[in-house]
């Protein structure tokens, strides 16, 4: 949770699931007040809107929070390309990783899928990736190592 962010019990009502992970998540500004965007902070405008004060503020928080919107928005970022210098996969063999690995942690809504934690791959980068990350946390016993 951030620091300058306000406990649950200090907004008045325990927050939903949704509204913890908006609270505890860095690129957030939201305060935890009722009657504010999720987002952005902002004062909403309407009644017909309870946690976003536009569209925008919606979609900026779902690329970065659902797997679906992320690992689409991290393809396009990378204009349909391997990541890896001198790599010519075509762009169906291309993968998204989680820098710092999920480690089985799931793909629901989660700061783990934030931009600047995912990088576009292919397969072949991807499975030696992988591999490198379960070595370097010892459980190469566990699982056997993903092939080409």
């Amino acid at each position: 949770m951030r620091a300058d962010a306000p406990a649950p019990a200090e907004v008045g009502r325990p927050l939903t699931a949704a509204a913890q992970l908006r609270l505890a998540c860095e690129l957030s500004t939201w305060a935890g007040e009722a009657g504010r965007c999720g987002w952005c902070n902002k004062p909403l405008a309407s009644a017909r809107r309870t946690a976003w004060c536009s569209d925008r503020c919606r979609r900026a928080f779902a690329r970065n929070h659902t797997w679906t919107l992320a690992r689409a928005n991290a393809r396009r970022r990378a204009r349909y390309a391997c990541s890896r210098p001198g790599c010519a996969a075509g762009r169906r063999e291309l993968e998204v990783n989680h820098i710092d690995p999920r480690n089985g942690g799931g793909y629901g809504e989660s700061c783990a899928h934030h931009a600047d934690n995912l990088e576009v791959l292919c397969h072949a980068h991807h499975v030696e990736v992988t591999n490198a990350q379960r070595r370097h946390r010892g459980g190469a016993a566990e699982q056997p190592p993903l092939r080409r």
